[in-house]
């Protein structure tokens, strides 16, 4: 993989934990509506994503899983759960993709 493009997505997927840190936070601090919108344009961005998507696409099934699951989380108001799955299934994918990609 291309140096520069290796970067840029080193880049996207520190992006993507920020935004799972500020997200969680945001719910916990009871300020679901933001945390919920970062979410969503966080998974939009991810799946969309056409080389991450060709990159890591075993990570990305699973990733496309886990999306379905925090909407149906979304119409229950689990938000527990929501915050649980992306800091405990997500934010390990997350930081395996960094290693991967800082090497």
């Amino acid at each position: 993989m291309d140096k520069q493009v290796r970067k840029h997505m080193l880049e996207l997927v520190e992006t993507f934990k920020e935004i799972i840190e500020k997200s969680t936070e945001d719910i916990y601090k009871n300020n679901i509506s933001e945390g919920i919108e970062l979410i969503t344009v966080m998974f939009e961005a991810l799946l969309e994503n056409k080389t991450i998507n060709v990159v890591f696409s075993k990570d990305i099934v699973k990733l496309t899983e886990i999306s379905t699951i925090v909407i149906e989380g979304l119409s229950n108001n689990d938000f527990i759960m929501i915050t649980d799955l992306l800091e405990y299934q997500v934010m390990p994918i997350f930081d395996e993709w960094s290693l991967l990609l800082k090497d």
